[in-house]
């Protein structure tokens, strides 16, 4: 049983169709055109055993590594969007260091969801993810940074950032292991069987053990 709850929604990323998904060459390296604080976090994710995928948020744009179209062409993040949106691939040691740092942080919410990466109208991979998500639009994202990026050092008990060597000088083998904890079929069927619930059910066995997607607009 794992310490986050579930979001009510799914999630789908369309990548972009010239990148090989599968490898993926400077993982932190990229990100330092976003700031030396989100360099070091996706260092400690790929030492926790998970990956910084993508970021939304009124200050970074939209981008990432699941976005490296963004990085050659910036003017393709820059839409309006309001609220904040980080997603990490999923591992048993990114969730239990999130869900420490979230307890002492206002205006935050994290969960896990399941995540479909399309490119064009050819499903990729589905795999489970982690999910930060804001829906203040004034949330202060470099504050946010700072603390996580401090947190998630101290979770990594003092490596020396090995896999983050061999990920950028040999590049970063994507894959996920979709029934790692739960079958993502089941998953489906599991939010399926939430939303045919019966009022007089609910109150009986309690609310849906599952987070209310936060709004965010992006435009």
């Amino acid at each position: 049983m794992g310490v986050l709850p579930y979001w009510d929604r799914a999630l789908e990323l369309e990548v972009a169709s010239w990148l090989p998904y599968g490898l993926d060459y400077s993982p932190v390296s990229a990100l330092s055109l976003y700031g030396k604080d989100l360099q070091s976090i996706a260092s400690s994710a790929l030492e926790l055993n998970s990956e910084l995928l993508c970021i939304h948020s009124p200050s970074s744009g939209d981008g990432g590594l699941f976005f490296r179209d963004r990085l050659v062409d910036p003017a393709k993040s820059r839409s309006i969007i309001f609220g904040f949106l980080m997603i990490f691939s999923f591992s048993q040691e990114m969730e239990k260091a999130l869900q420490r740092i979230m307890q002492g942080v206002d205006d935050v919410e994290v969960g896990l969801l399941l995540c479909s990466i399309w490119d064009r109208e050819m499903l990729v991979d589905e795999c489970k993810t982690i999910a930060v998500v804001s829906s203040d639009p004034f949330f202060d994202e470099e504050s946010f940074f700072e603390v996580l990026k401090d947190a998630l050092l101290e979770a990594r008990n003092g490596d020396r950032g090995v896999l983050t060597y061999y990920a950028e000088k040999f590049g970063y083998r994507r894959f996920s292991i979709p029934y790692e904890t739960e079958n993502v079929t089941q998953m489906f069927i599991s939010q399926i069987l939430f939303d045919f619930e019966f009022e007089e059910t609910r109150r009986v066995v309690g609310p849906s053990p599952e987070l209310s997607f936060p709004p965010l607009l992006l435009l």
